[in-house]
């Protein structure tokens, strides 16, 4: 009785103890914006000049400039493997694979996954460099450079990193030396912590989160100094770059498969929303949306936040304006878009890692609803997608891209971030079967703890025996080690979801095949006297059903536990 008592306790403290570290509080909370709106170099409107706003992710717009300042200089050729400038051993312990381009960075093609972690960070934590939070953050890459567009930050940070090494300074110091400095902005930031820039230091509320991954989304700063640098590279007489390198930075760098048209110039995309393209880069986050578009040749440029709405559709009217309203397009088409039906993935869905979960949530199934268009989900009667031209088509929200097929009969769907490839689609209930019988295991053990716990309370505060529902020790272990099992994979998709860095990635590889031992001797106890074992009929079909979940216990933890250390 006493070594039952004794393992109950025990992990009741191990259950109290994930617990605890389930509900620690994280450090993101959301910031609040206003819109500014600059529709040209001669005229501006907005709320407040001198407002401090995040750039998101057109923070990598300061990469951009800083790669075609480098190349301008002769430290760079775009077309050269980023891994020649990078020091060996980073190379190989971050995993960069040898075929992959500046150019590759640039026009997010490089094969490399979503990169979800290190998006927030935790509090007090502090990055040391930026090389060793781009090993810490390792991107698996999943498909051959070149092959798929998709976006993904690893490739803007890489790319941040390449230019420390070719230059000799931190990636902060380097853009506040080259384009800060000679722009005379002193009031924008690039660090995570703001540390390169008091005036935005001190203008900052306490509560902003912490962009852990650098520079990606880091850059934080006035709306007057986005206009100022928005206004050099459109000016005609740039003091970052020659006439010559803001030609090529302009200049599409990537072109749709079937299309002229084209989609990404030098980090910058192309967008087809007016009547004639521009480019620009968009952002969606939990602190809100911003957008900014350029059109250089007419030294037109617009960009705008919101935190209660999608930017470019509450300036509407100003954009129209500015860039010219599109013209409708129709025909008769030979190619049919519901040849396109099917089931897809973005071509940087996550394969590799912890985050492979998340994946479930990532499949796009699209169903014809008549020769030109596509609804998102079995028995919709919206369109998602509707054909505008033989190749072209057009998202609700007026996103436009193209479909191709391929010699091979490949179905290919170009969305101007990214291209979404087809997925078998067996695979996404099977997955989703096993988790819900994982669920339903780890659900099951709590419950048996708790009622047993509740009994062993009541004996003792009654001190007497009674007749309640018993198991043995071994069975009380397994249930146990399934339901802190749970508890860490629940932690480690929560941080993972909410974009931070899962600090206990590495124990829990080691806890799931603990998990696997235990697992294992609970077999050996259920086939050597569990199943035998005299006892009411409810505890011996609690027996087996623990029997059955110990088995899938051993293989969820199997394949997740290699997952994690791919």
């Amino acid at each position: 009785m006493k070594k039952t008592t004794l393992a109950i306790l025990s992990l009741c403290a191990m259950m109290l103890i994930g617990l605890c570290m389930l509900l620690t509080p994280l450090s993101a909370k959301a910031d609040s914006n206003g819109a500014f709106v600059m529709s040209d170099g001669q005229k501006e409107q907005g709320e407040n000049l001198k407002q401090i706003v995040n750039w998101g992710s057109m923070s990598e717009l300061l990469v951009w400039i800083g790669v075609m300042q480098c190349s301008e200089k002769g430290l760079i050729d775009l077309h050269a493997p980023v891994a020649g400038y990078l020091p060996e051993d980073f190379v190989s312990n971050a995993g960069i694979p040898s075929d992959i381009t500046m150019l590759d960075l640039m026009n997010q093609t490089s094969g490399f996954q979503e990169c979800r972690t290190g998006h927030f960070l935790m509090q007090d934590e502090m990055l040391s460099s930026l090389e060793d939070h781009l090993i810490r953050n390792k991107t698996p890459q999943i498909t051959k450079a070149g092959e798929y567009m998709a976006y993904s930050e690893f490739n803007s940070t890489l790319a941040a990193y390449v230019l420390e090494c070719v230059t000799g300074q931190a990636y902060y110091d380097l853009v506040k030396n080259e384009i800060f400095v000679p722009l005379n902005m002193t009031n924008t930031s690039v660090y995570y912590d703001y540390s390169d820039c008091e005036a935005v230091k001190q203008m900052t509320d306490a509560s902003v989160p912490l962009y852990g991954f650098y520079p990606a989304n880091s850059a934080r700063g006035t709306t007057e100094e986005i206009g100022i640098l928005l206004a050099d590279l459109v000016s005609g007489n740039s003091v970052l770059l020659s006439d010559n390198s803001l030609k090529e930075m302009f200049t599409p760098s990537l072109n749709y498969r079937l299309s002229s048209g084209g989609r990404i110039a030098h980090g910058l995309v192309c967008y087809n929303y007016f009547d004639k393209p521009v480019m620009g880069i968009k952002y969606t986050q939990s602190t809100g949306q911003g957008c900014l578009f350029i059109r250089p040749e007419e030294k037109k440029y617009f960009f705008a936040f919101s935190t209660s709405g999608n930017p470019r559709t509450i300036h509407e009217d100003e954009l129209k304006t500015l860039f010219g309203e599109k013209s409708g397009e129709s025909g008769k088409f030979t190619k049919k878009l519901s040849d396109m039906q099917g089931t897809y993935v973005k071509a940087n869905h996550i394969q590799k890692g912890m985050g492979k979960i998340v994946s479930l949530f990532g499949v796009y199934k699209l169903f014809a609803l008549g020769e030109n268009s596509l609804a998102l989900s079995p028995g919709s009667s919206t369109p998602y997608l509707t054909q505008i031209s033989n190749s072209g088509f057009c998202t609700t929200d007026g996103e436009e891209g193209h479909f191709y097929l391929t010699g091979g009969g490949e179905r290919i769907i170009e969305f101007p971030s990214y291209d979404m490839i087809p997925y078998p689609s067996w695979i996404q209930p099977v997955e989703f079967a096993l988790l819900i019988l994982y669920e339903i295991g780890v659900t099951y053990s709590f419950f048996v703890l708790a009622v047993a716990v509740i009994g062993l309370i009541s004996r003792l505060v009654s001190k007497k025996e009674g007749d309640g529902l018993r198991f043995k020790k071994y069975h009380y272990i397994q249930c146990g080690s399934m339901l802190f099992h749970g508890i860490i994979f629940h932690m480690m998709t929560m941080y993972y979801l909410a974009g931070y860095n899962p600090y206990i990635t590495k124990p829990a590889s080691l806890m799931y095949y603990f998990g696997m031992v235990l697992s294992v001797v609970y077999w050996l106890f259920f086939i050597s006297s569990g199943r035998k074992e005299e006892c009411p009929k409810f505890t011996k079909i609690c027996y087996f059903v623990t029997g059955g979940f110990a088995v899938l216990q051993v293989v969820f933890s199997l394949a997740f536990s290699l997952v994690l250390n791919r």
